[in-house]
């Protein structure tokens, strides 16, 4: 029997993460608004409806608990039609009135194929109306690169791009995530960056012993920026190694890609790291994975407790909706871009105009701009 809650938070991306966590990661949107007098003030009313809860680690590798890997039944597959049927009643009342908005379906459509989720298309394109509706361009033409314009700025102001390792002295940096994310190589161009780079002194300890010449490959990266290395195989030779580099600036540690049937695994690694004094972990996710698999990861890996996301294979995919949609229903600041295989120049700070670029923000705001002088020269 599928639940129904009530959720307040301070940001409409908190409360849907919040239900999320709570109801798994297929919970439905059911209404969305600001909370009401006494409620949460200055924040939002999020309703969202699910299942039992998330799925248990017998169920990792199948998505839903009680359904074989790869086949659901009947009565699974007749839930997730009804599930897809209301969230398509939810976004055709969401973009109510928006069908005589000029331009709004092309906008729609753009967001639909950065495979953004029903829901927050429906969300954006409403928010973007109110602030065009606020600073109105000068004539017709400019309407819809003003819209444009105007959902990426509202995705803007969502999502906190915050390039760097943070605040303070992070002694030791954990970068977590999938296999095949790019973790090993993210870790070699940081090492490059915020270590030499900044002249702080840093180590690199490997974890990984899981895959073929992991360990190997950062190894040799290590001796050729002459930084010292380790491997650790056990919990207790990390601890040791953390320990004997406690005097450097700067510790990465790369860490295994757990795959969803290793999750008792995983979940020891998470407990032995989250003890670790210093540490801040990044989760390195591949942003040309689909939205939804993006979003189930955020669930998956919220066990190493996260402070920054990072995102990779930026330069193989041309859709943004993923990588967006995890930022926002994190709620994770998101720190670096990963845009290809050089090693230390492919990597980024993550910043809102890699954002801009994606939706075509910058182009709709010179054409919007344009419109607009187009519009004050024939009145003139």
């Amino acid at each position: 029997m599928n639940l129904r809650k009530v959720y307040f938070a301070r940001t409409l991306e908190a409360a849907l993460a919040a239900a999320r966590r709570e109801l798994g990661p297929e919970a439905l949107l059911v209404e969305a608004g600001s909370a009401g007098e006494g409620e949460a003030p200055g924040g939002y009313r999020v309703v969202c409806e699910g299942g039992e809860g998330p799925p248990g680690p017998a169920a990792a590798g199948t998505g839903r608990s009680g359904e074989a890997a790869g086949t659901l039944s009947w009565d699974g597959v007749a839930t997730r039609l009804a599930r897809l049927e209301r969230a398509l009643q939810m976004v055709a009342g969401a973009v109510a009135g928006l069908d005589s908005y000029p331009h709004a379906a092309a906008v729609q459509a753009e967001l639909a194929a950065h495979d953004f989720p029903a829901e927050w298309v429906g969300i954006l394109l409403q928010a973007g109306r109110r602030r065009v509706e606020t600073n109105p361009p000068g004539g017709e033409s400019g309407r819809e690169p003003a819209l444009r314009a105007a959902v990426a700025e509202e995705l803007i102001d969502r999502i906190a791009f915050r390039p760097g390792l943070g605040p303070g002295r992070p002694a030791v940096v954990v970068l977590a995530g999938p296999a095949g994310s790019g973790k090993t190589s993210l870790l070699v161009k940081l090492a490059m960056r915020e270590g030499l780079g900044c002249r702080r002194s840093a180590a690199i300890i490997s974890t990984d012993c899981h895959r073929v010449a992991a360990a190997e490959q950062l190894r040799t990266y290590a001796a050729i920026l002459g930084l010292p290395f380790c491997q650790a195989e056990t919990q207790a030779a990390l601890r040791q190694a953390v320990a004997e580099h406690s005097s450097r600036e700067l510790v990465f540690v790369d860490t295994p890609g757990f795959g969803r049937n290793e999750r008792d695994w995983a979940l020891e690694w998470a407990g032995l790291l989250g003890g670790i004094p210093g540490r801040r972990t990044i989760l390195v996710l591949p942003a040309s994975w689909r939205t939804r698999d993006l979003v189930t990861a955020l669930s998956w890996w919220a066990a190493f407790e996260p402070s920054s996301l990072a995102f990779t294979r930026l330069d193989e995919t041309d859709t943004a909706g993923g990588w967006v949609t995890a930022a926002l229903e994190s709620g994770l600041p998101v720190s670096y871009f990963g845009t290809g295989q050089n090693i230390p120049e492919d990597l980024e700070p993550a910043s809102s105009e890699r954002l801009r670029a994606a939706l075509g923000a910058q182009a709709a705001r010179q054409a919007a701009g344009q419109a607009a002088g187009q519009a004050a020269g024939g009145a003139a």
